[in-house]
């Protein structure tokens, strides 16, 4: 899912900048997303298990133009979801949905379905929505632990924040592209 403008513009105030100063004041390097990759929440990935990028790229493609693809997301488009919780899972830093809507659970099954008889391997995503915000990727040995610690400490205040003033964000597109084609879109640019 891709959103409006003026929702990933929300996101970078409320969270992506803060992040990304934190990190220019502790010299702790982020990649971010809206920065190094599009800003995007997978609701379901085809992993392509073959060796050919051709043939994963022409299959991809040729999935995003499918008749399929735009009956099954139908009224996707302008939806609203409600983003709550920050989350740091193995160094990535989640903003997940609450209340995930019946017709995205469904939407992910008729996904599948079109994945698996197009030749791709669904990968499951129970029970979560979510958008990959930042990762930090290093931090300077000058104190390290301090630094971490500080990091931590700014990183609970953004948590109490977000949770106490969820994200609406607006839904603008679906790409039904590769992960590796999508997030390597913005070195096109």
């Amino acid at each position: 899912l891709r959103f409006t403008s003026g929702s990933e513009q929300e996101i970078k105030d409320k969270i992506s900048g803060p992040i990304q100063d934190i990190g220019e004041q502790l010299k702790i390097d982020f990649i971010i997303a809206g920065r190094d990759y599009p800003l995007h929440s997978t609701l379901l990935e085809g992993l392509y298990e073959g060796q050919d990028a051709v043939v994963r790229d022409n299959l991809f493609e040729n999935l995003a133009e499918s008749s399929e693809i735009a009956k099954i997301t139908d009224g996707l488009l302008g939806e609203r979801l409600i983003y709550k919780y920050l989350l740091l899972d193995k160094g990535n830093l989640l903003l997940t949905a609450i209340d995930i809507p019946a017709h995205l659970i469904n939407f992910r099954e008729e996904l599948a379905k079109l994945y698996l008889g197009n030749g791709l391997k669904p990968l499951p995503l129970d029970n979560l929505l979510h958008i990959s915000l930042a990762r930090m990727v290093q931090i300077l040995e000058e104190n390290k632990q301090s630094k971490f610690n500080i990091y931590c400490k700014r990183f609970t205040q953004l948590r109490h924040d977000i949770s106490s003033n969820p994200l609406s964000l607006e839904i603008v597109s679906l790409s039904a592209s590769s992960a590796f084609h999508l997030l390597h879109e913005l070195k096109k640019d």
